[in-house]
């Protein structure tokens, strides 16, 4: 997991630090590494607003509640094998590893979203605890590439209970869904699906919405909300989106 910081969200910069050096390379922009990786981050700040150099105002939408952060500013999910929580005060230095939450490998952008509802938090992701012992080539292994819920009363502790498939590709797809990062915000959840065409290979991302985080729809078209670019740009092969929404000023921000 590196680090890059912006002052104003749309221009940014990799500070160099000594947190993890890179073979010979002593100060890299690299916070961690995990005991054999550290990817697919969804760090979580505790703070809701903020303003950006120029004073516009920025918050965060969709956040945790407060308790979660165990008095920490910062708290990240992430993969190292298996899926774990990690704090830190300032965002740089993390506490990795200290608390196993999913004992599986999923290797896609996965997100937490608290349901005040049902007082209970939630995360969307590749279905890869049925079947994945199963050599690829057998039938029987089914498609791990669609989108399952997975939830807990209590973020700190071992979800190990079976997941609940909420997206399945139809026959318009092209039977992949990649991941979908999920957040809620005035009692609706949005999703942004990365829809993985094999043929040829490309992701692309689709907007789609819950009222209960359990029955999901999609628009008219099935519309991508960031589409590829043209052939020879940077983007016309693969794009995903990030975790959640940033509202600056009157806008709404995707990275």
């Amino acid at each position: 997991t590196c680090y890059a910081e912006s002052e104003d969200d749309a221009h940014w910069e990799q500070p160099l630090f000594d947190f993890e050096p890179w073979g010979d390379i002593e100060k890299t922009n690299i916070l961690m590494s995990g005991k054999g990786e550290a990817k697919a981050p969804h760090i979580m700040p505790r703070v809701e607003s903020g303003t950006t150099k120029q004073g516009v105002p920025v918050k965060n939408l969709g956040l945790l509640p407060d308790e979660v952060f165990h008095g920490n500013d910062y708290l990240v999910f992430y993969c190292d094998h298996e899926h774990y929580l990690a704090t830190s005060e300032d965002g740089l230095d993390w506490n990795e590893r200290q608390s196993m939450v999913i004992p599986n490998r999923v290797d896609c952008f996965q997100s937490v979203v608290y349901d005040p509802d049902a007082e209970e938090y939630a995360i969307y992701y590749r279905n890869k605890l049925i079947n994945e012992d199963r050599p690829k080539d057998n039938p029987a292994r089914g498609n791990t590439r669609y989108m399952s819920r997975l939830s807990g009363k209590d973020l700190w502790s071992l979800w190990d209970q079976l997941p609940i498939p909420v997206m399945i590709p139809d026959g318009e797809d092209d039977g992949r869904f990649y991941n979908m990062p999920v957040f809620r915000y005035g009692g609706v959840y949005l999703g942004f699906v990365s829809q993985f065409a094999v043929e040829p290979q490309s992701i692309d991302v689709e907007l789609v919405y819950s009222r209960d985080g359990f029955d999901w729809h999609r628009l008219p078209g099935e519309r991508r909300i960031i589409p590829l670019g043209p052939d020879g740009a940077w983007d016309d092969g693969m794009v995903f989106s990030a975790d959640r929404i940033l509202e600056v000023g009157d806008e709404w921000w995707l990275y």
